[in-house]
């Protein structure tokens, strides 16, 4: 009784598994919206790679840390750091945003850039107006002063780099494209993984 109570415990699991799955596999995340709890967060720091960062940012001296920078149902986050001879604390934060407010904005992607373009983001004492950013994804801003640069993937997901650079506003944005297409390149091969598992 016990064998086939444990059998039949280990069929639901690995129906649950592949239900997951099934919810995102064959679909078009550019186009169609899935539900939240169906989307899975992958782990941000092995979204970049030390070797990566090295080559991309330029960095004679590359003390590499990376940390987990906090994650929650609907959010993943890892924080990229190296030193230069320049920039003892240089470093850049790589976030993953599922929609956390999915009853009541459906579309919440769209209008989370949109919001951003119209000068709904900034500080508690000032807005700031985000300029667009064709880098990866969707549709994306940017803001050089916050130095943060956002994508989105459909309405499922939204992407954030930010950086703790010196550099001029042409070269943080060339290194956020260059990172923005490896995390999605990245993003896109383990969603597939995950479809096929």
């Amino acid at each position: 009784m016990r064998l086939i109570l444990v059998l039949g415990l280990t069929g639901m699991l690995f129906t649950a598994c592949k239900d997951e799955a099934a919810a995102i596999r064959g679909k078009d995340l550019s186009k169609e919206i899935i539900a939240v709890k169906d989307l899975p967060l992958f782990t941000t720091c092995d979204l970049l790679s030390k070797e990566f960062l090295m080559k991309e940012m330029k960095a004679d001296d590359f003390t590499f840390n990376s940390k987990n920078g906090g994650s929650s149902e609907t959010t993943e986050s890892c924080f990229f750091q190296w030193t230069t001879a320049s920039k003892p604390n240089a470093g850049v934060m790589l976030q993953i945003m599922k929609n956390a407010f999915e009853e009541e904005t459906p579309v919440w992607a769209t209008e989370y850039i949109n919001g951003m373009k119209a000068g709904n983001a900034g500080t508690a004492t000032e807005s700031e107006m985000f300029k667009e950013f064709d880098g990866a994804g969707d549709d994306g801003v940017y803001s050089n002063k916050l130095s943060q640069y956002f994508w989105r993937l459909g309405n499922n997901y939204v992407f954030m780099l930010a950086f703790n650079l010196d550099n001029t506003e042409e070269e943080k944005l060339e290194f956020a494209k260059e990172l923005a297409e490896e995390t999605m390149t990245n993003f896109k091969a383990r969603l597939k993984a995950f479809e096929n598992e």
